[in-house]
Protein backbone atom coordinates (compact mmCIF):
# COMPACT_ATOMS: atom_id res chain seq x y z
CA UNK A 1 0.00 0.00 0.00
CA UNK A 2 3.17 2.62 0.74
CA UNK A 3 3.93 1.92 -3.02
CA UNK A 4 0.61 2.68 -4.20
CA UNK A 5 0.07 6.15 -1.99
CA UNK A 6 3.50 7.31 -3.49
CA UNK A 7 3.00 6.22 -6.95
CA UNK A 8 -0.50 7.87 -6.80
CA UNK A 9 1.06 11.12 -4.97
CA UNK A 10 3.29 11.71 -7.98
CA UNK A 11 0.04 12.72 -10.03
CA UNK A 12 -2.22 13.80 -7.53
CA UNK A 13 -0.40 14.50 -4.16
CA UNK A 14 -3.58 15.24 -2.15
CA UNK A 15 -4.85 11.65 -3.01
CA UNK A 16 -1.78 9.77 -2.20
CA UNK A 17 -1.85 11.77 1.15
CA UNK A 18 -5.68 10.29 2.13
CA UNK A 19 -4.46 6.73 0.96
CA UNK A 20 -1.65 6.80 3.18
CA UNK A 21 -3.39 8.66 6.29
CA UNK A 22 -5.72 5.85 5.77
CA UNK A 23 -3.99 2.67 6.88
CA UNK A 24 -3.79 1.82 10.32
CA UNK A 25 -0.41 0.14 10.88
CA UNK A 26 1.16 2.48 12.62
CA UNK A 27 4.33 0.93 10.72
CA UNK A 28 3.30 0.95 6.78
CA UNK A 29 1.44 3.94 7.37
CA UNK A 30 4.77 5.56 8.36
CA UNK A 31 6.42 4.20 5.52
CA UNK A 32 3.69 5.21 2.74
CA UNK A 33 3.80 8.96 4.43
CA UNK A 34 7.46 8.49 3.76
CA UNK A 35 6.79 7.31 -0.24
CA UNK A 36 4.33 10.78 -0.24
CA UNK A 37 7.00 12.98 0.98
CA UNK A 38 9.61 11.85 -1.59
CA UNK A 39 7.05 11.80 -4.32
CA UNK A 40 6.13 15.51 -3.54
CA UNK A 41 9.66 16.54 -2.84
CA UNK A 42 10.76 18.28 -5.90
CA UNK A 43 7.56 20.58 -6.38
CA UNK A 44 6.29 20.90 -2.36
CA UNK A 45 9.88 20.51 -0.17
CA UNK A 46 7.68 22.05 3.06
CA UNK A 47 5.27 19.38 2.58
CA UNK A 48 7.16 16.72 1.82
CA UNK A 49 9.27 17.91 5.39
CA UNK A 50 6.00 18.16 7.06
CA UNK A 51 4.81 14.52 5.49
CA UNK A 52 8.36 13.21 7.28
CA UNK A 53 7.85 15.02 10.12
CA UNK A 54 4.51 13.03 10.57
CA UNK A 55 5.96 9.76 9.44
CA UNK A 56 8.71 10.26 12.08
CA UNK A 57 6.36 10.99 14.87
CA UNK A 58 4.36 7.51 13.89
CA UNK A 59 7.20 5.28 13.41
CA UNK A 60 8.55 6.55 16.81
CA UNK A 61 5.24 5.08 18.10
CA UNK A 62 5.74 1.64 16.93
CA UNK A 63 6.29 -0.56 19.73
CA UNK A 64 7.95 -3.32 18.54
CA UNK A 65 11.62 -2.33 18.16
CA UNK A 66 12.26 -4.05 14.53
CA UNK A 67 9.34 -2.75 13.08
CA UNK A 68 9.90 0.68 14.22
CA UNK A 69 13.80 0.19 13.08
CA UNK A 70 12.39 -0.30 9.90
CA UNK A 71 10.05 2.51 9.36
CA UNK A 72 12.62 4.92 10.63
CA UNK A 73 15.43 3.30 8.18
CA UNK A 74 12.79 3.87 5.21
CA UNK A 75 12.07 7.78 6.19
CA UNK A 76 15.97 8.57 6.32
CA UNK A 77 15.91 6.95 3.24
CA UNK A 78 13.26 9.49 1.70
CA UNK A 79 14.38 12.38 3.26
CA UNK A 80 17.73 11.34 1.55
CA UNK A 81 16.40 10.43 -1.73
CA UNK A 82 14.16 13.69 -1.52
CA UNK A 83 17.46 16.07 -0.92
CA UNK A 84 16.81 16.62 2.33
CA UNK A 85 18.92 14.51 4.48
CA UNK A 86 19.21 16.06 7.81
CA UNK A 87 17.08 19.74 7.47
CA UNK A 88 14.74 19.82 9.91
CA UNK A 89 15.13 16.30 11.49
CA UNK A 90 14.86 16.65 15.74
Amino acid sequence: MAEVAGVVAARTPFKGRRIARSIKDPAFKARALAKVAGAVAVRDPAGALSLLREAERIARSIIDSGAQEKALGDIVRQAMDGGRPSKGWS
